[in-house]
């Protein structure tokens, strides 16, 4: 209870002061971002190129600038990438420094929130002629991206409970986000809970030897939190496959949401499971809407089949009621809206049509293409650093770097207006959602909040009178009370029914007190300063 009151004095005095009162957590209400690039939270084995090799896991924290608050939700943010490096997967995404990781984690920074772009293990082979060495190193790769998820977690746990807090965070409400093939991470994360939902299904079996691709003596357990160890030689040397970072800490967390990407299998959605967000395009090439395979975009190889996208996994976290803390909210506003999809919890966006490659291919050889739908509008890149990077690591390559941009745009105009707008719209989706699952604001409806945007309260420092005006002239203020830090109620207006009040403040002691509005429809509560 004692949080709650300080998470909720916190929220009131994160208001700004501009003429319509911003709410944190919800709208930007910092303008400036401080970073810290790389950050260490672990370390691991990755499998790159065939030799494993013990690496860092590194991730950039994202913190509003001149923020005194420690008691700060906090967001992971995974990136897309085909499970391999930039460049090495025949595109420009792959790293937690992609523009739309960026853009994500300073908005969520703006807000108000914590945010940390993470990096995770790369590598696996796509190009191997053997079905089942495609799909085994793809599924441990995205294993080991479920364990630094996990890892992150608890190294953030350990951080509060041995370290301090150094990024002033509240690990009660964690949320973990991916784009893409972060996206895998983030569902797998929330919805993998039991050795068994791997083991026991066909599509996870090599069927060269009937046993499973992920097997927990070599790779790790669910959470990674056993020490794994592998012969090197023929002399029966051993050497580290998984390390377990910080097990005593616990892996969980409060809330999921991905754009794009899927999830393994449908089965691993039950009742009871945390409510997640699905952003996700019905025309996505590369993986399921609903019930469908799992696309390599650089091969065009199936390397999972019968995946679920967010049009299913929203289907079953709706049927067992996984979502209800938004579904009883009832979110009417005009992004809630515009979704192509009447489940919560699900935003089904139309991406733009496909676009006429014909234009990209002067090369011989090199058929022009009508384009793929745009699967992840939010991301963009440049392009003229893609091509320069691309012809140094493959100097004498099949494509230059010029052909090898062409494949990349397939379906996207690389507009990073026009990203960032798909962003503000997803910002817009997500941000009351946390709110409500982390319990970051002990409202009851989305009127309060919505009350809030459209007050404005000034002057604030006062010395003699406050005047409150409402722009919503639809539900006039009903009563203002004015309290104490104590929660002592110092004066009280009531029966006002107008869209403005001026209210006296002459006779209170100088300091800070909470005012509290009213309206037909909805109440906000936020700081005064009297002079």
């Amino acid at each position: 209870m004692m949080k709650r009151l300080q998470l909720f004095l916190l929220a009131c005095f994160a208001l700004t002061l501009s003429a319509n009162a911003q709410v944190r957590y919800l709208d930007p209400v910092f303008t400036d971002v401080t970073v810290q690039s790389n950050e260490k939270y672990g370390e691991n084995i990755q499998v790159l190129t065939g030799a494993p090799v013990k690496v860092d896991l590194r991730m950039d924290v994202y913190t509003p600038t001149g923020d005194t608050e420690t008691l700060r939700p906090v967001v992971l943010l995974f990136h897309t990438g085909n499970f391999l490096p930039a460049i090495i997967n025949g595109g420009p995404f792959g790293s937690k420094t992609d523009s739309a990781v960026v853009e994500m984690c300073n908005q969520f920074a703006q807000r108000g929130y914590v945010a940390m772009g993470v990096g995770y293990r790369l590598g696996w082979n796509p190009v191997s002629s053997d079905d089942n060495v495609r799909r085994s190193t793809i599924l441990q790769a995205a294993y080991r991206g479920i364990h630094d998820c996990r890892a992150a977690i608890r190294y953030l746990k350990k951080s509060v409970a041995e370290d301090g807090n150094p990024y002033g965070i509240d690990t009660s409400m964690i949320v973990v986000g991916g784009m893409g093939t972060g996206g895998y991470i983030s569902l797998g994360a929330a919805f993998l809970s039991d050795y068994s939902e791997v083991a026991t299904l066909a599509k996870f079996i090599n069927l060269s030897n009937s046993q499973p691709y992920v097997i927990p003596q070599v790779h790790g357990n669910i959470d990674g939190t056993n020490n794994t160890f592998i012969p090197i030689d023929t002399m029966g040397t051993m050497a580290p496959f998984n390390i377990a970072n910080y097990p005593t800490y616990s892996s969980s967390f409060s809330m999921a949401f991905h754009l794009g990407g899927a999830l393994g299998d449908s089965s691993w959605v039950n009742d009871g499971e945390m409510p997640v967000v699905s952003i996700h395009a019905p025309t996505d090439p590369f993986a399921p809407f609903a019930l469908g395979n799992v696309i390599v975009p650089t091969t065009g190889e199936i390397v999972i089949g019968n995946a679920a996208g967010g049009g299913l996994v929203q289907k079953r976290q709706n049927a067992f009621g996984n979502n209800d803390i938004w579904e009883q909210q009832g979110f009417n506003d005009p992004v809630t809206l515009s979704s192509n999809s009447d489940m919560e919890g699900l935003y089904a966006f139309n991406p733009l049509p496909a676009k006429d490659d014909t234009a990209c291919y002067p090369f011989p050889g090199f058929p022009a293409t009508q384009g793929l739908p745009d699967a992840g509008p939010w991301n963009w890149y440049n392009e003229a650093t893609f091509i320069a990077t691309w012809d140094i690591v493959n100097p004498s390559p099949p494509f230059t770097g010029a052909m090898q941009n062409c494949s990349s745009l397939q379906g996207s105009d690389n507009d990073p207006v026009r990203s960032r707008l798909f962003i503000d719209t997803a910002m817009q989706y997500l941000a009351p959602r946390i709110m409500w699952a982390t319990g970051i604001l002990p409202v009851t409806n989305i009127e309060d909040l919505i009350l809030g945007r459209s007050l404005s309260v000034f002057p604030n420092p006062a010395r003699d009178m406050i005047r409150i005006e409402t722009a919503d002239l639809a539900h006039p203020i009903q009563q203002v009370s004015i309290m104490d830090l104590a929660g002592r109620t110092v004066s009280k207006e009531s029966n006002i029914l107008s869209d403005k009040v001026t209210i006296s403040v002459s006779h209170l002691p100088a300091g800070i007190y909470l005012l509290e509005v009213a309206a037909t429809k909805g109440r906000h509560t936020q700081k005064i300063v009297v002079e």
